[in-house]
């Protein structure tokens, strides 16, 4: 198989597993999103008084807006381009008859 050929497959292959791997997180993560978003996490001791001290009500909350998952989408495919670098220096340095061999 000629090397181009080779990176083009690995490259399919990485970002399937990246994809894979965004959809599988956000699918799992939704639900716990969701239910933080109208219910946040209350702040007691310390650091309730630290946030009242501060002015701020003593509490945890979350967001569900759309650009933060973006961001993180874009952050993940980012690093998978990153990982996919490592195996396409390899593919391209690998001789030909050392790789029969083995």
């Amino acid at each position: 198989m000629q090397k181009s050929r080779l990176s083009f497959i690995l490259f399919f292959e990485i970002a399937l597993i990246g994809i894979i791997g965004v959809l599988v997180g956000f699918a799992f993560s939704l639900p716990f999103i969701s239910y933080f978003v109208y219910h946040p996490i209350p702040l007691t001791g310390e650091s309730a008084k630290a946030y009242e001290e501060f002015g701020f009500e003593p509490a945890m909350y979350f967001s569900a807006q759309w650009f933060i998952f973006a961001r993180q989408v874009l952050i993940i495919f980012i690093l998978t381009l990153l990982v996919f670098c490592y195996p396409l220096i390899k593919t391209f340095r690998m001789k030909l008859t050392k790789a029969l061999r083995t």
